[in-house]
């Protein structure tokens, strides 16, 4: 059995894809999870083939009409989605909005505690250089009182 826990996805389901002028859009199967939008061709190839992804941490949502809605990283990755619905396309825009979110907010914290080992903040058992305050350190590092 195995011990890898498996993570819920935030989100999934069908949404067209454009792929290009020749095919226009495109059913894909799409799945939200962990901050990363990703497709597959069909709901069997999501247990084993990924298409394309995209990270929510620095993308731009963009609601273009009622159906239609483009994410885009900044530059190097642009999907053009397309819901069945109206209602579809606002609960996936909506999930998106907060997986972005909460990606934004996971990678702040995680800066923020690299940068408090890089600067030095962490301190050892009882303070700066672990010798904790009103005594001194005796032999073998045990605190003397």
């Amino acid at each position: 059995m195995s011990t890898e826990k498996k993570i819920d996805p935030d989100m999934k389901g069908w949404l067209y894809k454009w792929t290009n002028y020749l095919k226009g859009y495109q059913k894909r199967w799409f799945v939200l999870s962990g901050g990363l939008l990703s497709y597959y061709r069909n709901q069997a190839e999501a247990q084993h083939t990924c298409r394309g992804n995209l990270s929510l941490h620095d993308a731009i949502i963009h609601t273009e009409d009622s159906c239609n809605f483009v994410i885009s990283n900044g530059g190097t990755q642009t999907f053009h989605l397309k819901a069945a619905s109206e209602v579809e396309r606002q609960k996936w825009v909506t999930a998106l909005e907060l997986a972005k979110a909460r990606a934004v907010r996971i990678l702040d914290s995680d800066e923020d505690e690299v940068e408090e080992n890089v600067n030095g903040s962490v301190v050892g058992v009882g303070g700066p250089g672990g010798i904790i305050s009103g005594g001194s350190v005796g032999p073998g590092g045990s605190a003397i009182r």
